[in-house]
């Protein structure tokens, strides 16, 4: 169970110790009350990053006396102890209290302190070029805070090209710190990184206040071990991962924590990348990779998930970060390698790639999620499980994908190229030559762990091809869930390998008549399956009607079908119910609770087509359109869609 505790409340009675070196402060000082005065506790879950004091308090007014640095042009002053320089390099080498202010056109500041103890350095009107290194880099230090003084506008940037100490490849970014780092206060900060990366901490970094810009030719804002992201306003713009955790030697590191804030991310590649966990709790998230969606390029019907490398990792002979041009270059929104947990936020993504993506296993209990995706809008490869929050697919090739999905609660929205809900691990007969015994073992297997469980929310899926589709099982036993599935071809609104069971919930599917399937077995509640003899127009209505003549359900769709599959609690065990086509009278069927019924026949439909994979009518449909039982009639409604001419897959 999750724990909500108030905690890192900052009180007046707080005290800090003592600075050495330059501006010491008396220990009567205390700290004074932040206006981050809480943050949910989630120590207890995968991917935290935790906040202290010193993360959080930005009133270094209050702190006592400090060393002032201040910057003209090619000259440098210091005032006061733990700071000396040296032409245009100005070192510090001791913790304290440092006020810095000026332009330095060509020079940089350099943290060298042995001594425990936090070194505050304070941008005050700050900019700091470095036309042959990094513009602030902190060599070693306890931990280093750097506070964005109020109303104040900092401005960091590096050369294209480093001086780098033979056999060396630090420091790689334009703000580098080989040791603890956070970034606070409600200044603004400007970070381009010619050379490389924007921000980069070879520790922990975190993010607690602050207007941070960032330009990068590689990756944007990193933390090797950490990142945490508190508050602030964050804008990010790359050639590479525009938020990274890539420590993937030690166990329990390559963490990233975003519990608030606002965070703009445009990269090249992945949006945001953890190696272990990434952990959402709240903020404003927008994230854009590899141009979009709309410039994923075009692949065949049939996906295949090639292996990748975690991003851009490693340093060539130049010190930048490289990647090898035989390797995929990953462009997905959410990444991390063993798991993402989302509890919160708004979140929108727009990828080439995967928009949450994840090796393992994908949480989603809370928050509002708009993907669009030129691959999976969420995939997992393993578990996926969602008990809450808003997640609407607006593009994707295939929508959900995992090899166990468990849905609970929420409200979900799924646009999709292939299959909506999609239970697949990966492997089975595409991976070995169809009819072989080999492709026969390989299908068992899948079968015997892939599985799509469906016990509450509401569900909207509009698929070109399965809108379910599960290699193993289906099961539900609650929830409300609207398929309208493909018009035409070899896929239908439900596809599964052994069993579709229902004991609960609401199912209406619509969609091709030419390989449909139906529920496969009943418990306690009752459907019909209906054949129709002819296409049913966008336009027209299915309705069923009960013994007196009342209207219990109606379907209406933004698509043409020719078969629907119909599984609601206002049929009654034992009662007869009549179904008709706009006006015209398709059948009647007497609800059972043990099994499905049946109206007309597979060989029925006159026109069904014969292998045509002809696309669907239209475009896509954002939204749920769930109205007391009756699917569909909020569709004239609906939101206009966007204009989408860009490819429909990726590869």
């Amino acid at each position: 169970m999750l724990k909500r505790l108030t905690a890192l409340l900052l009180t007046g009675a707080c005290c800090i110790s003592l600075f050495a070196g330059c501006g010491a402060v008396s220990a009567e000082n205390s700290v004074p009350e932040n206006s981050a005065d809480t943050a949910e506790d989630f120590a207890d879950l995968a991917g935290y990053v935790d906040f202290d004091q010193d993360d959080l308090n930005d009133n270094w007014a209050e702190a006592g006396s400090a060393c002032e640095i201040v910057f003209s042009g090619d000259q440098i002053s210091v005032s006061g102890s733990g700071a000396s320089a040296d032409g245009t390099t100005v070192t510090i080498n001791s913790p304290g209290l440092y006020h810095i202010s000026g332009q330095l056109n060509d020079g940089q500041l350099v943290v060298d302190s042995a001594a425990d103890g936090k070194v505050w350095i304070v941008l005050d009107g700050a900019q700091i070029n470095c036309s042959t290194s990094a513009a602030v880099w902190i060599q070693q230090a306890d931990k280093t805070v750097i506070t964005l003084a109020q109303d104040s506008t900092n401005l960091l940037s590096d050369g294209e090209t480093y001086q780098l100490a033979e056999g060396e490849d630090e420091p790689n970014a334009s703000l580098f710190s080989k040791d603890d780092l956070t970034i606070n206060g409600s200044g603004t900060l400007y970070v381009t990184g010619n050379w490389s990366n924007g921000i980069q901490s070879k520790d922990d970094l975190r993010i607690t206040g602050g207007t941070l810009i960032v330009q990068a030719s590689n990756n944007g804002i990193k933390g090797k071990d950490r990142l945490g992201i508190l508050e602030g306003s964050i804008n990010v713009d790359c050639e590479g991962n525009a938020l990274q955790s890539d420590n993937e030697t030690d166990a329990g590191l390559g963490l990233i924590y975003i519990a608030g804030g606002s965070i703009n991310a445009n990269a090249a590649q992945d949006g945001i990348e953890a190696t272990s966990y990434l952990l959402i709790t709240g903020g404003d998230l927008v994230v854009t990779t590899g141009g979009g969606n709309a410039a994923a390029a075009a692949q065949t019907q049939q996906e295949t998930h090639m292996p990748e490398m975690s991003g851009a990792v490693g340093a060539d002979a130049s010190g930048t970060d490289s990647q090898s041009l035989e390797d995929s270059v990953s462009m997905k929104g959410l990444k991390a390698d063993i798991g993402i947990t989302i509890l919160g936020g708004n979140i929108t993504v727009d990828s080439a790639d995967d928009s949450v993506h994840t090796n393992d296993s994908i949480t989603i209990a809370d928050g509002v999620l708009n993907l669009s995706s030129g691959d999976d809008a969420v995939h997992a490869d393993s578990f996926l499980s969602i008990s809450s929050g808003t997640i609407s697919v607006l593009n994707s090739y295939e929508g959900l994908e995992a090899a166990q999905i468990e849905i609970s609660g929420g409200d979900l929205s799924i646009q999709s190229d292939d299959d909506g809900l999609n239970a697949a691990d990966g492997t089975g007969s595409e991976m070995a030559r169809p009819g072989t015994a080999e492709s026969a073992a390989e299908d068992a297997a899948q079968a015997s762990v892939c599985s799509l469980t469906i016990t509450g929310g509401k569900i909207y899926i509009d698929s070109d091809a399965d809108g379910i589709d599960s290699n193993g099982t289906v099961s539900i036993s609650g929830g409300e869930i609207r398929i309208e599935g493909p018009v035409s071809g070899a896929d239908s609104a439900l596809d599964y390998d052994l069993s579709f069971e229902m004991t609960g919930g609401t199912l209406t599917a619509t969609g091709n008549a030419g390989m449909a399937q139906t529920v496969s077995s009943l418990s306690g509640v009752c459907g019909v399956t209906v054949w129709l003899s002819e296409q049913a127009d966008a336009s027209d209505t299915l309705s069923v009607l009960d013994s007196a003549g009342n209207t219990v359900m109606t379907v209406t769709s933004s698509k043409s079908y020719a078969h629907a599959v119909l599984v609601s609690p206002v049929f009654t065990d034992g009662e007869t119910y009549t179904v008709l086509l706009n006006e015209q009278e398709l059948g009647s069927f007497t609800a059972d609770a043990q099994s499905m019924a049946t109206i007309g026949s597979e060989t029925s439909f006159s026109g069904r087509p014969s292998g045509d994979m002809g696309g669907r009518p239209g475009g896509m449909m954002p939204g749920s359109p769930f109205d007391s039982g009756s699917f569909g009639a909020d569709f004239e409604n609906r939101p206009t869609p966007p204009d989408d001419s860009a490819p429909d897959t990726a590869q």
